[in-house]
């Protein structure tokens, strides 16, 4: 049944056995699992269906680390969450994501990718892809082509990309008519309310935008609200916990963590019309779902070379230019070359052969290409690396309030010397099979020896880590299970759980580890 929340008489009591704090993909994944069950479930989502400016100014808040997307615009607030701006990439996290690495700080996860394996199976049909294989020999094909190196230091693999899946959208209608699920739009918890040993969740004080305050009891509460907001809720359920719900080991909050990313040179292939693993869209069936599929092919490090290299996990992935899309001198003498032809100099000559003269190893190189035959087609590298897990990367609680009255977030996003050694080391193995496998060279667009230039990384809008799990209270907020330390029936979904990053988009992991968090649920009360 679906509740306005700003209809509900002020005071009111509302009962049910879960109560699902968020709809977004953990969330709405969640409650589909729960439908048609014994037990009575409610869902509270703080906007409605459609983006609403108000609702969302609640997400402002400050940037006062590495540079940032607006907090107002890196999540949305409505039903269906993020997966409504969600561009759909979908990947596992790949088995050495789930270990102790001695020379990553903090790394290990309480569970291993086998624990999760089922689960990515059914999260499948949930995030509309095909099947659970990512391998480039399965998706390649003569016109798209894995690329063969001599070692095996770099690995071809692939996304499969999502249509991507609007959950809000997609799943609405189920989730409405579910018998048994009661979902209230327009509902803000303000505070998750524990007993006085703060060992139990006794109610949540929810409001609209109205201020007509009620509450909701029940069994068993989740929450998941997103990497950033799940942090903050926690830190401003203090009233028995002065430092914040679940923060008794001040753990809330810190280790967040995104994906940083960034367009860092090209490759000039060797050879005519050399492609480099790209995008394309494959058939599939699998067990009688078919269908039509877009896939994007990337490189990435082997596990090997990570071990042998103390790497971070971290890909690459290519965008098709020319060289006229990089290089001012090429573009410059093609201006010239054109007002030679009608007879007549371009404007602003003397800029013109400036260019060129700045950019004369572009101009040769393409100079030689067309000499002898070869494309002027070049690729763009997009680079991307794990996350270090950092205790000082964090999000904390501003002083300025939001609509509701409530201290608005704060996140302080650091970014450490041994991404940047990461990714310089990344490059030199990318350049030295490149190199060996005569398909290329690689040419960087960044000063590894300046000091600043991390500082043009940018984020992937992946928020991550602020309830890490760990099965040691002092290590962890949740433990494998996802259940909060010391906390008897408080669950936390979502991305905020994971203790490391990996490589891989979390989106895909999300719903697996909804769905088995729904399935220990079900266990639990059923």
């Amino acid at each position: 049944m679906l509740i306005d929340a700003r209809q509900v008489t002020k005071g009111t009591t509302v009962e049910t056995d879960v109560c699902i704090i968020g709809a977004g993909a953990a969330g709405i994944t969640l409650e589909r699992e729960f439908n048609g069950q014994s037990f009575d479930v409610c869902l509270l989502e703080s906007g409605g269906f459609e983006f609403d400016k108000k609702i969302q100014s609640l997400y402002d808040g400050p940037n006062v680390g590495h540079s940032y997307f607006p907090l107002d615009s890196t999540r949305l607030r409505y039903f269906g969450g993020t997966t409504n701006h969600w561009q759909g990439a979908c990947i596992p996290l790949s088995e050495i994501d789930f270990e102790v690495r001695d020379w990553v700080p903090y790394s290990g996860w309480p569970i291993t990718r086998s624990d999760l394996i089922p689960y990515y199976h059914r999260a499948l049909a949930v995030c509309e892809i095909g099947p659970f294989d990512f391998r480039a020999e399965t998706w390649g094909s003569d016109d798209k082509p894995p690329q063969k190196f001599a070692s095996n230091r770099l690995i071809n693999t692939v996304i499969q990309e999502s249509p991507p899946t609007r959950f809000g959208k997609k799943y609405r209608k189920e989730v409405i008519d579910a018998p048994n699920i009661d979902t209230y739009l327009h509902a803000n918890v303000l505070e998750i309310e524990a007993n006085e040993n703060a060992q139990s969740i006794v109610r949540l004080h929810v409001t609209s935008l109205e201020e007509n305050t009620f509450f909701v009891k029940a069994k068993i509460f989740i929450l998941a609200t997103g990497g950033i907001e799940n942090a903050r809720m926690l830190l401003l359920s203090d009233g028995v916990q002065k430092t914040g719900l679940c923060n008794q080991n001040d753990l809330v909050g810190r280790f967040f963590m995104d994906h940083p990313v960034y367009e860092t040179g090209y490759i000039f292939p060797t050879h005519f019309n050399q492609k480099f693993y790209g995008w394309y869209r494959r058939d599939f069936d699998d067990d009688g779902r078919k269908g039509e599929l877009l896939i994007s092919g990337y490189l990435k490090a082997s596990d090997q070379a990570m071990r042998e290299n103390e790497l971070l996990h971290g890909s690459f992935r290519f965008e098709l230019l020319h060289m006229r899309d990089i290089s001012k001198g090429v573009n410059s003498l093609r201006e010239i070359v054109k007002g030679i032809k009608k007879g007549d100099l371009p404007d602003e000559f003397m800029d013109a052969l400036g260019n060129v003269i700045h950019d004369i190893d572009d101009v040769a190189l393409l100079g030689y290409r067309k000499l002898t035959g070869k494309q002027d087609t070049i690729f763009r590298l997009i680079s991307w690396s794990e996350h270090c897990p950092n205790p000082d990367s964090r999000v904390s609680l501003h002083t300025k309030l939001d609509e509701l009255g409530q201290r608005q977030v704060k996140l302080d996003w650091r970014l450490n010397d041994q991404v940047r050694d990461n990714i310089i080391r990344m490059h030199e193995i990318l350049s030295e099979e490149l190199g060996r496998a005569g398909l290329g060279r690689l040419r960087l667009d960044i000063d590894t020896e300046s000091d600043n230039w991390l500082s043009s990384f940018r984020g992937s809008n992946h928020h991550m880590g602020t309830t890490r799990m760990h099965n040691d209270p002092s290590k962890g907020v949740v433990d494998a299970n996802c259940r909060a330390h010391g906390v008897e029936n408080l669950y936390i979904a979502g991305s905020s759980v994971f203790p490391t990053s990996g490589q891989a988009n979390p989106t895909f992991t999300i719903v697996a580890l909804a769905l088995r968090m729904a399935d220990r649920i079900k266990e639990l009360l059923v």
